[in-house]
């Protein structure tokens, strides 16, 4: 749940309007096939679509290979600067939120989830 200006609490919602579920605590079975954050990444969306006549939606590792493919200069670059962020300075920065607008568990989820990004990343763009 998030909270308006209001206080009110209210339904997450994704890009794509539905509503998401509470960040699920890593390693316990959450709804449905979400098992982990590995799964949950797996299955995350990015904002690009694919050709056709019903574009869908790439995953994350198809549009990363589809980017390193079309300027592997350029993703090497972004990617080598993502995978630079230590877990210390998502600490920090999460450490800065105020505890009302997000849980302790939202808070080790996102860092979690972050790091599996990261180690996409590295894998696809800097074959780590």
């Amino acid at each position: 749940m998030l909270r308006d200006t209001t206080g009110s609490e209210r339904p997450s919602r994704s890009v794509y309007g539905s509503v998401i579920a509470p960040a699920p605590v890593m390693g316990r079975k959450t709804q449905g096939r979400r098992a982990n954050v590995a799964a949950y990444a797996a299955r995350t969306c990015s904002a690009f679509f694919t050709d056709g006549p019903e574009p869908k939606p790439l995953l994350m590792r198809a549009m990363l290979t589809q980017l390193r493919w079309s300027n592997p200069k350029m993703m090497k670059f972004w990617a080598s600067r993502i995978c630079a962020i230590s877990s210390e300075l998502v600490e920090n920065v999460f450490s800065r939120v105020n505890r009302s607008w997000i849980s302790p568990q939202a808070v080790e989820f996102a860092a979690a989830l972050l790091a599996e990004n990261a180690g996409v990343i590295r894998e696809v763009c800097l074959d780590r």
